[in-house]
């Protein structure tokens, strides 16, 4: 089976017959375009935009010349159940100077653009990370702060070339890329989404690398309604390193995906995505080879309620932490400016011997001002598996997005 993968993957990479179009498929939920440009009318509370000199510059600067940028700070800081080692709370960030410069097919349709982004996740003030928080709490598959880690040292994470063809109906990315932009996406999995466990963001059930993986994607429509994708990357990437050696060991994760939607114009929302994953073994590491598959499924059905399913199985190997999983849940947006969503996970972690975890997650987002997010957000978590002292436990997040 992996060798039949790796075969399908490549035979994806090949150019795709396909329509046209107005929408790029290459990237998921938020692609590095998307996650630095400001937008003079993203709805939010306050109209006041400080240093409006400054953001108007920007977009003349990405209208005379194809190139946008921004620095980005995630910070989160979180309270709940003290942990068998006496912790209570965990605070950390995330940073990013990112951006992307369209250097050809401007104005035809066909952009090709050199993306980037620089980026440092660390705690703060002498406490743990999220990450970290959650696995003395006992968590094994259901991290609740699972993008909030400490171990990435400042990098350049992402350097590829994107590329846009049929106007604009298939395209690539190669280069060094952020697996999780393209793999098993869906609306809410960006580090910008309501949710912070790993239930709604990261399938818990699919095999990971590190973010500033070499690799390459390609996504295509092959009508108006179904698509075809293949990805592969480094297996041995570590996050916060920049170490292109490790593709010598020519090791793998590599991905192939179909995908349907009723309507090409909404398909980042509007879909169901089935992925097929292997992750070879990697022999210097001692890790063993793993496949399995995950689907994807959500809807709009009003422009306020856009209701979604997750399930996942892995055969327990290729590192990822949960042989089933499952997540379903809704985002429900009342105003333009703000949104709730409500999650709830399941998942039995890889080892046969521990026991299900469950989560009930809700995450409310305020948009201030077009630049500042305030992201209160109430994590309910069961069954906590390495922890059978613990039934339940429970985590609140207070989350700010400051974007530049």
């Amino acid at each position: 089976m992996p060798r039949l993968l790796r075969y399908t993957v490549f035979a994806c990479l090949l150019p795709i017959v396909a329509q046209g179009g107005e929408k790029s498929l290459v990237e998921g939920g938020e692609s590095i375009e998307t996650e630095s440009v400001y937008l003079d009318s993203e709805p939010s509370l306050f109209d006041a935009v400080p240093f409006r000199g400054y953001f108007d510059w920007k977009k003349q600067l990405k209208e005379d010349t194809g190139l946008t940028y921004g620095f980005n700070a995630y910070v989160l800081p979180q309270w709940g159940t003290e942990s068998p080692q006496g912790t209570s709370d965990a605070f950390s960030g995330v940073y990013r100077f990112m951006g992307s410069w369209t250097l050809t097919g401007r104005e035809s349709g066909n952009p090709g653009r050199i993306e980037f982004r620089i980026e440092n996740r660390s705690a703060h003030g002498g406490s743990l990370s999220p990450t970290d928080y959650g696995n003395e709490l006992g968590m094994s598959a259901l991290n609740p702060g699972f993008i909030y880690n400490d171990n990435f040292d400042t990098d350049v994470s992402v350097l590829n070339w994107t590329q846009i063809f049929t106007d604009s109906r298939w395209g690539f990315a190669v280069g060094r890329l952020a697996f999780d932009v393209y793999q098993d996406s869906y609306f809410l999995q960006t580090i910008s989404g309501n949710l912070l466990n790993r239930a709604f963001v990261v399938s818990p059930s699919i095999g990971t690398t590190g973010i500033g993986a070499l690799g390459a994607v390609v996504h295509g429509f092959v009508n108006n309604n179904f698509w075809l994708g293949g990805q592969a990357y480094d297996a041995n990437a570590a996050n916060g390193d920049f170490d292109l050696d490790t593709v010598k060991e020519g090791e793998w994760l590599t991905n192939v995906e179909f995908g349907w939607t009723p309507d090409f114009n909404n398909f980042k929302r509007d879909r169901v995505l089935l992925t097929y994953w292997n992750k070879d073994a990697r022999e210097l590491a001692g890790a063993p080879s793993g496949h399995g598959w995950t689907l994807s499924a959500s809807h709009a059905v009003s422009e306020q309620l856009i209701p979604f399913l997750r399930l996942g199985y892995s055969n327990g190997g290729g590192g990822a932490p949960a042989r089933e999983s499952a997540s379903l849940g809704f985002q429900y947006s009342p105003r333009k400016s703000q949104s709730l969503a409500i999650g709830l996970g399941w998942a039995q972690p890889s080892d046969k011997a521990l026991r299900e975890e469950y989560v009930l997650e809700a995450g409310y987002k305020v948009q201030v001002t077009p630049q500042l997010s305030l992201m209160p957000d109430l994590q309910y978590l069961i069954d906590p598996a390495n922890n059978p002292e613990q039934d339940s436990l429970w985590i609140f997040s207070l989350r700010m997005i400051l974007a530049l």
